[in-house]
């Protein structure tokens, strides 16, 4: 055979064991279309989003099993064929979409998934019997070598047209030199701006006629047409379906952008299973040498007919001389993996040690007696947690939220602002986001379900889970989550956006995979007595960049809105957005259910319930989660009473020193206390007058930051501090409290360094003290004061 185009109509493992066999075919692309065909899941409705009287073209594949194992075995085959920096491009529905990833996860490495890319579907699935959000998106699960592997710079078809720009940006700047009806002119910028460009290119500009002066007289000036934003994940933008006679097929648009992304003149193009022939025929335009292989002989002589009456050229073959190789190899009953512990636990006798209590109002006045509802915060393992507070919130919360970490083989840090200057700066690890393990995806699906086997005790049986996931561990999240909530129990798959990042040149020619533009947000109900209020949700249309966030009201779209916060409310690197937990929790809930977050992370989730009146749990085991968490619900106004607890061993479990020291205070008295714990060190001071008492923080100091850097002002490493005038033994309740504030990498507002207490009749006063510094460190005293009468 001389020519490189080829049709073949074979079985598929045939087909590969004759391109196998041929050794002349190195595939650079192989595209491989189950996009039109669906696993019937419990309540699953298919309708399509075309005219009636072109009805699409779809079959069901009810043998799961026995798909997914021929799928397997023919991947094994079809991995032989790839050239060593090439790409394989599967087009699928969201029905097949997880079961299919982890096979190809399987046979081609984890370590080569790239990309998955959202497609506009020509249908609308719903796995609600409510029908109460459809699924609107297929998908490309792009796999190639990470490593070696680079794609094109792609940039989408929309182009700016030229339009007139101001001249102006934020930044106090000089007047400069115009040329207006001939004559220069010295024209100064608005106050507290600038003019972006040089003095040269404002009379070059001007020269050129690119500067014009508006109705205001400002200059603006021209900007030529520029090509759109480079490729993201996101292709909605574009048709991916069209229809030929009466069937549904790819559009030439998508094929367009898929091989502009991944192949050259000359590279070799495979094509399985797709039943039109737009693709060769822009392979064959493009000069990319192609084969296509169909399994049915159905659709052969219409398809030679076709591509003749075009003027292409290409062999047909349809006898196998070659044998087959046995595939026993690839399917070989393994014995299980090794069982990874994910719930081991480094306490051996856990309990929940209630520390403080804080209240917008009088603690005492607090009614903590069975039944009065606090809302808590937690500080631990979410599995040992979890089972702490079984008994208290069995089956009694509303909505759980989790947005776990990710696993993307990075840990987090968090970047502490010290001083109002953005450059004084501290780094501290945040959480972990690394798997430290042979078997990844085996530990991954035991961690995971192992915390979600509990949860799903507590939520409600009208209650929702909604679990956030990325590309990494995402589909492995859905397959697990099946499993312990039931797939009749799956509703949706959300995408929300990421943040958007913006590629230098140098990085646009050097990618191995297009930026990531969503994450999914899966949502399971408990029971089908859980409904969802979506008439509560108002998509945003206004700045909608793709027609397709502004078709649907009621679709799996969630990218009209931020995924994450643009200006960030705390100092966690992954902050989610408060526009989205407020659409998740109106939808959901009412006023007064409970929420709950079990990686709560920033406090997004808590916070938003706070301020939607709402009752809440959050848990999470980094210090620095509490830290932030707790200095977020402290600014804002008139919050609900709220304690935070610590998963502690039993053994040494916080006891009450009952030989707490005392000391007496006359008026006109001071006493000075210098008090080292932990690693923290404070010097307070007492004044007492004829009416009250004053404590100031004379000094503070930290081991940890001095560390670092040398201190400056005290007040700047201490993040909050805690004053309970009246305590009761077992529990610091805010009688007063002082947080610090930041914005960005600057501190705003340190905190105070004293507080006044009115002493009215009172004889003792029973002082707790619990300063946290920036890292999270605590450190608290007790002591009585006797109030002398003179």
């Amino acid at each position: 055979m001389n020519s490189h185009n080829l049709l073949i109509c074979q079985p598929l493992n045939s087909a590969f064991a004759f391109l196998t066999e041929m050794k002349k075919f190195n595939f650079k692309l192989i595209l491989w279309d189950y996009r039109f065909i669906f696993f019937p899941t419990p309540n699953l409705i298919i309708e399509s989003r075309i005219e009636a009287n072109n009805p699409p073209n779809f079959r069901l594949m009810e043998n799961i099993d026995l798909f997914l194992f021929d799928f397997e075995e023919n991947l094994s085959y079809l991995k032989q064929n790839l050239k060593n920096f090439g790409f394989i491009a599967i087009l699928i529905n969201g029905t097949l979409k997880f079961k299919i990833k982890s096979i190809l996860d399987k046979v081609l490495g984890i370590s080569t998934f790239l990309n998955e890319i959202l497609l506009d579907s020509p249908y609308q699935l719903s796995h609600d019997s409510n029908r109460q959000i459809f699924e609107r998106t297929d998908y490309i699960l792009l796999y190639g070598n990470p490593s070696n592997q680079r794609v094109n710079p792609v940039y989408n078809d929309r182009l700016s047209g030229g339009y007139w720009h101001s001249f102006v940006s934020k930044g106090q700047g000089s007047a400069k030199i115009f040329v207006r009806d001939g004559k220069k002119i010295e024209i100064a910028p608005p106050p507290g701006t600038h003019w972006k460009l040089k003095q040269e290119t404002i009379l070059k500009f001007c020269q050129e006629g690119l500067i014009r002066f508006n109705s205001s007289g400002n200059p603006e000036y021209w900007v030529k047409e520029k090509r759109g934003q480079i490729i993201d994940t996101n292709w909605l933008d574009i048709d991916s379906f069209d229809t030929q006679g009466n069937m549904i097929c790819n559009s030439k648009f998508l094929y367009k952008r898929l091989f502009n992304l991944v192949l050259k003149e000359g590279d070799q193009y495979l094509n399985i299973f797709s039943s039109e022939n737009t693709s060769i025929i822009l392979a064959n335009s493009n000069k990319n040498p192609w084969v296509k292989i169909y399994s049915s002989e159905v659709h052969l002589k219409p398809e030679i007919n076709e591509l003749k009456g075009k003027g292409l050229t290409f062999e047909v073959y349809q006898d196998n001389p070659f044998s087959i190789p046995s595939s026993n190899h690839h399917h070989k009953i393994s014995s299980p993996p090794h069982e990874i512990n994910a719930d081991e636990k480094d306490i051996e006798n856990p309990t929940l040690s209630i520390h403080e209590l804080y209240s917008s109002q009088d603690p005492e006045t607090v009614d903590l007696s069975k039944g009065k509802w606090i809302n808590s915060l937690i500080l631990g393992d979410c599995f040992i947690a979890l089972t702490l507070i079984k008994k208290l919130f069995n089956d009694r919360i509303k909505l759980i939220y989790i947005d776990p970490p990710y696993f993307t083989g990075i840990n987090e840090i968090i970047t502490i602002p010290i001083t109002p200057e953005s450059h004084h700066l501290i780094e501290k690890f945040a959480y972990q986001n690394t798997i430290n393990s042979t078997e990844p995806i085996q530990f991954f699906k035991k961690w995971f379900k192992v915390r979600l086997d509990k949860m799903k005790e507590l939520l409600a049986n009208d209650g929702h889970i909604f679990v956030r996931y990325d590309y990494h561990f995402g589909h492995y999240a859905k397959l697990v989550l099946d499993e312990v909530f039931g797939v009749e129990n799956f509703v949706i798959e959300l995408f929300v956006r990421r943040m958007k990042k913006n590629l230098s040149k140098k990085q646009e020619y050097h990618q191995n995979h297009l930026i990531v533009h969503t994450d999914s947000l899966f949502i399971y109900r408990k029971s089908k007595d859980a409904v969802l209020d979506l008439r509560k949700i108002t998509k945003r249309h206004k700045n909608a960049q793709d027609i397709a966030e502004r078709e649907l009201h009621n679709d799996n779209l969630w990218i009209d809105i931020t995924g994450y916060e643009k200006v960030k409310k705390s100092l966690y690197p992954t902050e989610n957005s408060e526009v989205l937990l407020k659409r998740l929790i109106e939808i959901s809930t009412d006023p007064g259910d409970i929420i709950a977050d079990f990686f709560s992370g920033s406090g997004t989730t808590l916070a938003v319930s706070e301020k939607l009146k709402r009752k809440w749990i959050g848990i999470d085991i980094g210090l620095m989660s509490i830290n932030e968490t707790k200095r977020r619900i402290l600014n804002l106004p008139n919050f609900q009473p709220f304690e935070i607890s610590r998963v502690v061993d039993k053994k040494r479990s916080y006891n009450i020193d009952s030989s707490v020291p005392e000391f007496f205070l006359g008026i006109g008295g001071k006493k000075r206390l210098e008090i080292d714990k932990n690693g923290l060190g404070v010097t307070i001071e007492l004044q007492r007058d004829y009416s009250g008492i004053t404590l100031y923080i004379v000094h503070f100091s930290s081991q940890k930051i001095e560390n670092f850097q040398p201190l400056t002002t005290f007040r700047y490493y201490i993040d909050t501090w805690v004053l309970d005038w009246s305590y009761n033994g077992f529990q610091i309740r805010s009688t007063w409290f002082s947080t610090r504030k930041t914005k960005g990498k600057r501190l705003i507002k340190p905190v105070e360094t004293f507080c006044r207490f009115e002493v009215f009749n009172r004889t003792k006063i029973d002082l707790a003290l619990l300063i946290t510094d920036i890292f999270g460190l605590e450190l608290n005293y007790k002591f009585k004061i006797i109030l002398l009468k003179h």
